[in-house]
């Protein structure tokens, strides 16, 4: 029983540690390292994008009614449900249906002061779901459309996990103005207009991993090894990886970072990933639990020196409640 103990609170220690961090991108980080490398300004917000490998097609659709909500003291937000295709290995892209995966994003975006003839009124009213709609969308928050416009400040999501998709809003997610102890309405209040919560691909509504969804590509009895290799595309370099393609297509300059990107648990490790392999991408970073060792040369490292302070935590327990 003990030592079943042990093991759970070992996971939660380094899966959920109540640690918040904040903190500008030091130096000897800002320089890739490998993990996964991607010259800058490989995909732009108009017609192909294009890596190493050669030239990748994008789709950028919205789909469903994009709608606005009161948030209260007179201030409103538009929530709009973006789905984006992406290759499924980022070192071999290709464009055939089976080599692509669709990752979902809810973009929540605080409106500026509104009135009948605004673009953000008219939008609301025009656009049915689709591309046409995306592409509108983009335009909507380019300086030409409104000149007076505060500048976009976006923060980016990522949901622990891993497998569990981003809240919803106004479901799981409190975007109320005012009282709200949600982290999403604290960064409106701290001047953050827009808020980008991915599905990380394999979850929620991006392109799903299950049983069902597998058995549709693989015999599942025989094909042990090219499952493994297909579900090998869905890990932190690859999830690093599609937040670059929506913060691409989503900014007016594809070249501008992330004013700020939020990872929670698993959500910190992927962070971690993108800080290392994308240079210049994010401006800070916040974790909330998920801090991978980024100086330990071996995992038995830290290993070596949780076990001894979980024992210890676990002594006092048992001193406590005997």
């Amino acid at each position: 029983m003990r030592l079943l103990l042990l093991f759970f609170i070992t996971v939660l220690m380094l899966a959920s540690l109540p640690v918040r961090l904040a903190f500008r991108l030091p130096n000897n980080l800002r320089r890739s390292r490998g993990l996964f490398a991607q010259p800058t300004g490989w995909l732009h917000n108009q017609g192909p994008a294009a890596n190493e490998q050669g030239p990748f097609t994008y789709t950028h659709e919205i789909n469903e009614k994009v709608v606005g909500h009161s948030i209260g003291d007179g201030l409103r937000i538009m929530v709009s449900s973006h789905t984006f295709t992406c290759p499924l290995d980022y070192n071999d892209p290709k464009n055939s249906a089976d080599s692509t995966v669709k990752v979902h994003a809810t973009v929540v975006d605080l409106l500026p002061p509104n009135s009948p003839s605004s673009p953000v009124t008219a939008f609301l009213n025009a656009h049915a779901p689709g591309k046409e709609a995306a592409e509108a969308y983009l335009k909507l928050f380019h300086p030409d459309s409104q000149p007076n416009a505060p500048a976009t400040k976006s923060l980016l999501y990522l949901q622990g996990g891993p497998g569990f998709p981003a809240p919803r809003p106004n479901v799981a997610l409190s975007l109320a103005s005012g009282g709200s102890s949600s982290w999403a309405s604290a960064a409106l209040a701290k001047g953050f207009n827009r808020l980008v919560l991915m599905d990380q691909r394999g979850t929620g509504r991006s392109q799903p991993i299950t049983k069902q969804t597998l058995s549709l590509r693989f015999d599942l009895s025989a094909e042990t090894e090219n499952i493994s290799d297909y579900m090998s595309k869905f890990r932190a370099p690859e999830i690093v990886a599609d937040a670059e393609v929506i913060r691409q297509i989503l900014h007016t300059d594809p070249a501008s970072p992330w004013d700020c990107v939020l990872g929670q648990s698993f959500g910190g490790f992927c962070l971690a990933t993108y800080l290392t392999s994308k240079s210049g991408a994010i401006k800070n970073a916040l974790f909330t639990g998920g801090v991978p060792p980024l100086t330990a040369e071996d995992p038995k490292d830290v290993y070596d020196a949780l076990i001894p302070r979980v024992i210890a935590r676990n002594n006092l327990y048992y001193e406590t409640y005997p």
